[in-house]
Formats: C-alpha cells, structure tokens, sequence
C-alpha cells in the first residue's frame, strides 16, 4: 500500500452507503423484484434504456417504492433480516465492526426504512439516514423522497459535536466528495488517492486495506 500523509484534521466518525459498499446490488435487486413484480421490472428496463444519468436515477427510485405499494413494512425488514446474510459484502461485517472501536458509523443511504435498518441492524450501525416513504397503516402508499445527503452528513456531525472535515463516507457516488473530510473507495480503479475540492478520496482494493488507512487517520485519544 503506498504511503499516505496524514492531513491537518482526524478521522472521528465514518457513514456508509449500501449499495455495492456494503452490500451486494444482486440481493437489492431480488427485493425489490420480490416485493415490486413486474413494475419493478419495468422500471429497470427503462433506467438501462436512459443512459443512468443523475436525473434518471431519481426517477428509478421513484419508480421502485412505487412498485411496491402496499406491501407491508413489516414483510419487507423482515425479508431483508432473514436474508441479510446472502447479500452483506465480504468483510464488511467483521471491519466494520473493528471500525466502531475507533470511529462513530452511520448508515447514509436512498434505501428506504424497511430496507436501510435491517441492513444497519446486521452491521451493528446505530445512526441510520434513510430516503423518506409513506405509509399509510403500516403499508406502502408509493411515494417517496430521496434523502439529500449533505444535510444527512451535517445532522450526523451535528448530533456528534464534531465538524464535517472529521467525517468520511463509504461510497462510489460523488455527492458527498468535497463536502466531507475523507470519502473512500472500495474496489476502485486505480487504487490512487486524488483530491476533489481540496478533499483526499481514498481508493482502497478491500476492506483489510480499508482499516489500514483508517488507522493512520483516527486521533490518538480516540478512546
């Protein structure tokens, strides 16, 4: 691993998205095929077709929850807690659970509830922000609102007592790069680190090296 110069300011807390960080796309996909049928599988049919940009991606998610209206919650955590086991990346478990001996972890993700707290719950994250559904007597009514992340970042160093400069996100997505102290990469190529807008992205080949790096940046007294 090529060495790395620690910045000014330390790593105290550490949030996570899920999809392909923590958690395998295939298994996400089986959900919402499970609970959304053949609307969901429209649904995707039309977001392979549109290219994926940001714009679509929103639309997909609407797309989703709506497919799924009027399924109960409780059926949908408690398909995701029977099978979280299948679908949890690699290792992720056990570094994430030697992380939150030296950092606070949270959940940041456009997952909704039912899905998103399972998962933490798995994981062993207590601060989870989640997308927004609505329900309506304990089922999905179809709507939903995506969660913007930088307000969810600035509630989680706010409710920590600690500035965004000491937060880093687990994640492929870009929205958060810049906003806060450290974003890592996990399966990226090139495994280079780079600056985007004065931040340090870490690209990282694993979770093993994942720790590694999260060693040299925690503060000393962090216990």
């Amino acid at each position: 691993m090529p060495s790395r110069r620690r910045p000014d300011y330390r790593l105290r807390a550490l949030a996570s998205d899920v999809n392909d960080t923590v958690v395998k796309v295939p298994f996400l996909l089986r959900v919402y095929t499970k609970f959304g049928g053949s609307a969901y599988l429209e649904a995707e049919r039309a977001y392979r077709k549109s290219g994926k940009n940001k714009s679509d991606m929103i639309t997909f998610g609407y797309r989703i929850v709506d497919s799924m209206k009027g399924t109960s919650l409780n059926r949908i955590e408690g398909y995701v807690s029977r099978n979280i086991e299948k679908g949890l990346i690699p290792g992720s478990r056990e570094a994430l659970a030697k992380l939150k001996d030296k950092v606070t972890l949270a959940l940041i993700t456009n997952q909704i509830p039912p899905i998103a707290k399972p998962i933490a719950e798995a994981l062993g994250i207590d601060h989870v922000y989640s997308s927004t559904s609505v329900e309506k007597d304990g089922k999905l009514t179809g709507s939903w609102m995506p969660l913007n992340k930088c307000l969810a970042a600035s509630s989680f160093a706010e409710s920590l007592g600690i500035s965004l400069d000491e937060i880093g996100y687990l994640s492929d997505e870009t929205e958060l790069r810049g906003h806060v102290g450290f974003n890592f990469l996990i399966n990226a190529e090139p495994h280079e680190d780079k600056k985007v807008d004065g931040k340090t992205v870490f690209s990282v080949k694993d979770f093993s090296e994942l720790l590694d790096v999260v060693n040299t940046l925690v503060p000393e007294n962090h216990n």
